[in-house]
Order: C-alpha cells, then structure tokens, then sequence
C-alpha cells in the first residue's frame, strides 16, 4: 500500500499540522491522552482534515503518522520534525474457559459382554480408567471469556 503522504514537503505538512492541531482544539481532542487515542473523535479529526488534502488513511500506521506529527512539531512554523516508523511486539494474554468433550479409546479383555453399568462399575472399583486409553478426538463445546491483558510490548530492531 503506497502511503501518499511520506514524500510531502515541510510546508504541506506545515500546513496539515496547523489544520490538525486548530481541529483537535475545535473538538477538545487531547492527541496525549494515549487512553483515548484512537477514539473515534480523534479518528474521525484526523480522516475529516485530511481527506480535505486527498489524503486518506488505511491503518493504524497512518494514523500513528499523523499524531506522532503533531506531537514533535507543536510550533509547525520552525523545521518539521518527521516521525521515525517503529516496529513493536506486543504480547496480548487472554484467559479462558472451555468447555470440552475427549473421546477417548481403550481396550479392555472381559469373558463377559460389557456395557455402559458394568464399565462404570469396574472404573469405580478401580479396574478401569478411560484416561489411561488413548485420546482420539476432542470438541470444544463452550468458551467463556474471563479476561484479557498486553502482557509485554517490546520495540523490535528495523532494517530499512
């Protein structure tokens, strides 16, 4: 994807931070507050005054652009600052429950015909386990979701 704003000059970008910065005041957007960041009210600043320079953003990167801009070039009249792209891991842990059924296989020697009353009868008696068979299938039945949290973000190294 060609991102149409990387090669503007200092004073087109001089001129979207201006509009930016007069837009997040009109709004009450605060681009420090990393908690509501990418709120739609910020989002939609960022798409309304851009799309007025024919620019329009696909992703979290392009947005991460705009805003980083606006942070290192609070006084656009003086040389622009470009923000430098970033690569970063992060590591996201969501606990669950699930609820599942094993099908498990075991073979067992009898003189008798057996059923499902005996076989339960000898598990209780300690003759038969059906986790000491063998495991052939499982079905995930039900998930409950518990919680979820970034556990680690690290910046990886680039090579460009």
């Amino acid at each position: 994807m060609k991102r149409n704003y990387i090669n503007l000059s200092d004073k087109q970008l001089s001129l979207i931070i201006k509009n930016l910065q007069n837009s997040f005041e009109e709004d009450r957007v605060d681009i420090y507050d990393d908690n509501e960041l990418f709120d739609y009210s910020t989002t939609n600043v960022i798409d309304s005054v851009l799309k007025y320079f024919g620019i329009e953003l696909m992703d979290e990167e392009d947005y991460t652009f705009f805003i980083a801009l606006c942070r290192l070039n609070e006084n656009p009249e003086e040389s622009i600052i470009r923000p430098k792209l970033e690569t970063y891991k992060i590591t996201h842990k969501e606990e669950v429950i699930e609820y599942k059924t094993y099908e498990y296989e075991t073979k067992s020697n009898s003189y008798i015909p057996l059923n499902s009353e005996n076989v339960y009868s000898m598990g209780a008696n300690d003759l038969y386990s059906y986790y000491e068979g063998k495991l052939v299938g499982q079905d995930v039945d039900d998930t409950e979701h518990r919680d979820d949290y970034i556990d680690d973000i690290s910046k990886l190294k680039r090579f460009d």
